[in-house]
């Protein structure tokens, strides 16, 4: 199989636990390289932190992964802002 390189450029990426940690990490990463990061976390205030932290291209919404409604409802929240989901 050949190696694949996909760039996050210009991609919507939702990542879910990311106000801290590797997610935070990822999301930062992630918006270095030109993509737009929608962060998912249970913890708002520390999520919303984040995002001020990381930049304008990155933003952040209330999720509880373990309910269905709760990631239901960030789906189309991040949607509804940005666009489809891509990442």
């Amino acid at each position: 199989m050949a190696n694949v390189v996909h760039h996050p450029r210009g991609k919507l990426v939702a990542i879910t636990g990311a106000a801290r940690g590797i997610g935070k990490a990822t999301a930062r990463a992630l918006v270095e390289q030109g993509a737009k990061v929608a962060i998912g976390d249970i913890d708002v205030a520390t999520g919303e932190a984040t995002a001020r932290e990381i930049g304008p291209s990155c933003t952040a919404l209330g999720l509880d992964v373990t309910d269905r409604s709760s990631v239901d409802d960030f789906v189309e929240a991040v949607e509804t802002a940005h666009g489809p989901i891509d990442v």
